[in-house]
């Protein structure tokens, strides 16, 4: 329940605590639960074991019978996930938040309640709150309640903000949720519950008259319930499938690396779209089948007869499991727009002309090609065996001696050319870091006027990437980093990928806007650079909705941030990064005004 101004009650668009994660700030939100944790033996007996025990009833932790007596670095991720789906945990996890800020929110009351305006209880495990009101008291509301602060009072701190939301109820800042999501930049970074949520806020908005209340709506309700049934049965089929998959890679392990399958990537969440559960569990139980009876005859034999008989075996068997595996194989969707971009290997000339690869044979499809059909000798009359499976020489009993010898180097001239075959991968993957590593180190080189030589250092973290960066391209690159920014401790785990983007931003990036060279594909560029995507402009509401974080000042001029490179989609800091930076015509440098998670977007 909530007191609104004109004193009535209502239950009606009133969100759960854990919807708050969903408007604050990404890294504001991280910081409240971390402060949270920190604080749990320094506030009061009550919000602490409120705190411990959500904890212990949502998680679990090694080593610690109750998982809210862990530290913070134990819980820490666990709770971050947890506040925007649980409302008990987010609830004790504010309370301790309000209590660790002292005399902050007995501040916030005594000023709300000297403007006249409405304020809840300060016991914030019972709570729910409004997405802003129907008109526009609230906003005039927090408008007078934050007139001290110069500028736009939604630049306040967000300490202030979620201090006044919590004290009144009313979220009066981030993300409108009744708006069109699809019209924002950064829409696939939206959590499906706020998606939801904004549905809900539409469908709440559209009057009783309307007459989609009997002709769409109770149809998609039909088609949702539908819906949800197909996907639990498809639940149960992966699962079944994923059992299956997990007990071919434990009993033939071996066997899945000899034929060089990517069993690990074998999993019902991986299959294409194009392929249903069922086809893909086929050829999971056909696979197990063949190599269930292979197995046995994989080994070489102990004698030249037994020998025969397993090669024979084998050949009857490789034929079905190459094909069948290869279906299994093929119907994973392998596609990551993370994965690191991959070498581009110039082709070896051939007597075929310069495009042809002198490809190694795989182990069965490329073997040394039988002799032509005429060179065999010809059957015997009233010979009814089978003929022999593509591939394959079927050979008489005469030659048996000569065939068994022949075997035996086959399958030494195999194992040479899989010993071969990785050594080349081995070698095509030292090539490439041996050509990126001396490209750096060139460019590096070629930055510093004295012309002696420079080495890269390791890079352990962002801030020691732009250290470097400052260092290395100072001609090149001015770093005007914006108060939005995020770079000493930045939690990105690749942190040599921003050191890349750096250096390439300050040597190919450089020279084309310098016209020194031509390249008409930056963003191909820059991911092989870096294995971060480059792109050209940014959303013009939403730049200007949050100016702060798109522009920067230099001489007094303001930079308008347009564009930006990046890795990753979704909100944790540890996988996803942005740096937004313009060219600047007069300096002729690259001007660098932030680094940090996300630049802020509507939904972030």
């Amino acid at each position: 329940m909530a007191l609104l101004p004109d004193g009535d009650s209502t239950t009606e668009g009133f969100y759960g605590p854990s919807f708050l994660w969903s408007v604050m700030p990404v890294p504001f939100g991280a910081d409240v639960v971390r402060r949270a944790l920190d604080w749990r033996g320094n506030v009061s007996n009550e919000a602490r074991n409120k705190l411990q025990q959500a904890i212990t009833n949502t998680f679990t932790v090694k080593g610690y019978r109750r998982a809210g007596l862990a530290p913070t670095s134990f819980l820490l991720d666990q709770v971050l996930e947890g506040v925007r789906f649980r409302d008990d945990v987010a609830a004790a996890v504010l309370q301790v938040w309000v209590d660790s800020q002292g005399e902050a929110m007995d501040q916030v009351f005594r000023r709300l309640d000297s403007l006249g305006i409405p304020t809840r209880g300060s016991d914030l495990t019972d709570y729910d709150f409004r997405f802003r009101a129907d008109d526009d008291w609230w906003e005039d509301a927090a408008a007078r309640f934050f007139e001290d602060h110069p500028g736009d009072w939604e630049d306040c701190q967000d300490e202030e903000i979620l201090l006044f939301t919590l004290a009144t109820g009313v979220i009066v800042g981030g993300l409108d949720v009744g708006e069109d999501l699809e019209d924002h930049e950064d829409f696939e970074d939206l959590s499906l519950p706020l998606i939801l949520t904004a549905a809900y806020v539409s469908l709440e908005e559209l009057p009783a008259h309307n007459p989609e209340w009997e002709e769409a709506i109770p149809s998609f309700i039909a088609s949702l319930l539908e819906l949800t049934e197909s996907k639990q049965q498809e639940r149960c089929l992966g699962e079944a499938l994923d059992a299956l998959l997990a007990e071919i890679r434990s009993a033939y392990q071996e066997l899945l690396v000899f034929f060089q399958w990517d069993s690990p990537n074998w999993a019902s969440a991986n299959i294409a779209s194009h392929l249903d559960l069922e086809t893909v569990e086929t050829f999971a139980k056909d696979l197990n089948s063949l190599l269930s009876r292979y197995a046995p005859v994989h080994e070489r034999g102990q004698t030249a007869a037994e020998e025969l008989g397993r090669s024979k075996q084998r050949t009857d068997l490789l034929p079905a499991i190459l094909e069948t595996g290869g279906k299994l194989e093929d119907a994973m969707d392998s596609d990551d727009d993370d994965s690191e971009a991959r070498p581009a290997l110039l082709p070896h000339p051939g007597p075929e002309g310069d495009g042809a690869r002198n490809a190694l044979p795989d182990v069965v499809g490329d073997s040394p090609a039988p002799p032509p059909p005429e060179a065999l000798p010809e059957p015997a009359a009233g010979d009814t065996d089978p003929p022999a499976p593509e591939g394959f020489t079927e050979v008489p009993p005469c030659d048996i001696d000569d065939y068994l010898l022949l075997h035996l180097e086959v399958a030494e001239l195999q194992q040479e050319n899989d010993d071969l075959e990785r050594e080349l991968k081995s070698l095509e993957k030292a090539l490439f870091e041996s050509r990126s590593k001396e490209e750096s180190y060139w460019y590096a080189q070629a930055s510093q006027e004295d012309g002696s030589p420079q080495t890269v250092p390791d890079i352990t973290d962002v801030n020691a990437a732009v250290r470097l960066a400052r260092e290395r391209f100072d001609g090149q690159l001015m770093f005007r980093l914006n108060s939005d920014s995020s770079v000493e401790g930045n939690q990105f785990k690749w942190p040599e990928k921003i050191w890349n983007a750096l250096e390439w931003l300050a040597t190919t990036y450089y020279e084309a806007r310098t016209g020194k060279t031509q390249n008409s594909d930056l963003d191909a560029s820059c991911r092989l650079a870096s294995g971060m995507w480059y792109k050209t402009s940014q959303h013009e509401t939403t730049i200007t909705n949050y100016r702060k974080s798109y522009t920067t000042k230099v001489d007094g001029r303001t930079i308008w941030l347009q564009e930006h490179i990046g890795k990753g989609t979704s909100f944790d800091p540890r996988r996803t990064i942005r740096i937004g930076f313009d060219w600047d015509r007069d300096l002729r440098q690259v001007v660098i005004g932030y680094i940090g998670q996300h630049q802020r977007t509507s939904s972030t």
